[in-house]
Formats: C-alpha cells, structure tokens, sequence
C-alpha cells in the first residue's frame, strides 16, 4: 500500500464535500465510524437499510454539524431516532468526496478487471488493485466492506445482499472524473466490482504474505478465494489423452521424487508402449491446469 496522505482543503478540514481525511489517534474518518457503529448497534434488524431513504432535514443538519466541526457530533447521531438517516449520511458523505475512496486514477484498471473472464485472475486483479491504494483509502475500504458484510450475514432481517448492498454503495465509491455515457454503461461493472469486495472481503483484504516469510519452519501460503468452483483443490488434476492422473492406476509409481514434466514424460511412454504392442496409433497430450501453476507458488499476477 502506498502511504497515507492527509489534504485539508483550503477551508479547513471540510467534512462532506473534501477530501478523505483520518483524523489523529484514528485508521478511518470520525463520521464512517461514528454512522457504522451506530448502524450495528441498532440497525440490523431494519429491513432495507441502505436503501431506504432518511429523513432530509436531518441529514442535512447532521451534515452541517460534521462541517462545522461541532463537538456534538456523537451526541446528535446517538439522538437520531430514524437509523435510515444515518444510513443515508454515510452514503452521502462517500458520495461527497472530493475524489472517490477508489480514486479516479484507478477506476480504468478496476473496470477493466470487472471485464475478466476467468474468475480466479479477476479476483487476483482486484486484490492487487486495491492493496495499492493509499493506506487510508485502503483502510477505510476494509473497514466498509467488513460491515457490509455484516449487514449481508443479516440477511434474514435486512433483506440486503451484497448485490443490493454493491447497488446502494458503488456510484458513490468507484466512479471516472468525468460524468459522461460510459458512466451508465459502466454502472453494472462498477456494482460487480463492489459485490465481488463484500463476497471476498476477507480474502481481497487479507495482506499478502511476506516472501520467504516462515512460521514454525514451514512456508507461508496465501489462502484461496472462499467459495469458488475453481479452487485449486478442486481442479489439480492433468490429462494425458483422454485419462486423468486421478484415475490412472499407475500413478503411484511417478508422484514420488518426480516434476510435473517428468510425469507426464512417464505416462506417455507407458502409454506408447501399450499402444504400440496393440498395433494402435495414438497421440499424448498433457494439460496443464491454471490451477497447478498457482499450486507450484506461480504468481499469476507476476509480469515476469
């Protein structure tokens, strides 16, 4: 992550309508903590949150108080009866930055990703996208996702999945600098791109471990995307011609001191052989899976 810089706009350290500020002696900005808190607290048995609207009067009061730069600020949020409000101000103050928490810098490279077929590599892209963010956009990202994540595991009360939630929340995050046609054309890659982060929040989040980093003498892995169907346990498997290495009963006799190269080299010339004593003409192939170079440590993310 790049290092976290703090601008204060020429007024002052403006609230809605600035730039991302975290405040001393904090990791996220004083409003998203104070409207997440409160939301946990007493707003997960409310059904639509998120996407159903506050009240104006109250939002823009609240709003006006962040500004102000009122010592009541706590107060006046723990008062508001109506936590769809506070809802609404959260969005409202992600929306108001002056640059996204996404950065318009990075919103080519993130839609880009939305683009990728193989869900694996989109999901690798995006980790890599969003570790190299600044820290406090970094860490503010984190600390959202985590709680839209809550607020999914509430589903039976909220009625918000984290499609609904990535619709709620991802004009207000990922958004270009220019308002144009591509925006509402990239509207639903921009919500993708959201979903994906509260589905894989802790997996997209988790840091990268350190390279020949060692605990307890045994080699450090980064874990897997959670729930895919193309897990690498999942699909470890090469096929010589039309037989898989799972299936073949003579498997046990090269898996042992052996590369992959040298395996296939076996079982081709176990197979030739059998063929050729049939009279048969038949031709070897071996495939190798994407899943088995991130098994040999293959970063697929790696240029090199």
């Amino acid at each position: 992550m790049a290092n976290a810089t703090f601008l204060l706009s020429a007024g002052g350290s403006i609230v809605f309508g600035g730039s991302l500020i975290v405040e001393p002696g904090r990791t996220v900005p004083k409003v998203v903590e104070l409207c997440i808190k409160t939301i946990e607290a007493r707003g997960l048995e409310t059904a639509g949150v998120y996407r159903v609207s506050g009240h104006m009067a109250s939002i823009q009061n609240l709003k006006r108080a962040f500004n102000d730069g009122s010592l009541d600020v706590e107060r006046l949020i723990e008062k508001e009866p109506d936590i769809n409000t506070i809802a609404a101000l959260l969005k409202l103050y992600f929306r108001d930055l002056r640059e996204p928490l996404m950065l318009f810098e990075f919103y080519p490279s993130f839609i880009a990703a939305a683009d990728i077929s193989d869900y694996n590599e989109k999901l690798y892209t995006i980790k890599s996208l969003v570790h190299s963010l600044p820290e406090s956009n970094f860490n503010t990202l984190k600390y959202l996702m985590m709680h839209l994540g809550r607020v999914q595991d509430q589903y039976h009360t909220t009625k918000m999945d984290s499609a609904n939630l990535a619709i709620c929340f991802a004009p207000n995050l990922l958004r270009q600098e220019v308002d144009d046609l591509t925006s509402i054309i990239n509207t639903g890659k921009q919500s993708s791109i959201i979903d994906t982060l509260i589905e894989q929040r802790e997996w997209v989040f988790d840091p990268y471990p350190e390279e020949d980093e060692e605990v307890e003498g045994e080699q450090v892995e980064e874990a897997e995307p959670a729930d895919q169907v193309e897990q690498v346990d999942q699909t470890e498997t090469a096929l010589v011609g039309e037989q898989s290495w799972e299936e073949d009963p003579g498997l046990d006799e090269y898996d042992h001191g052996n590369s992959y190269g040298e395996q296939v080299h076996l079982l081709q010339d176990e197979h030739l052989d059998d063929q050729s004593a049939h009279h048969e003409d038949a031709e070897s192939n071996s495939v190798f899976t994407k899943q088995q170079l991130q098994h040999d440590n293959i970063n697929p993310l790696d240029p090199s």
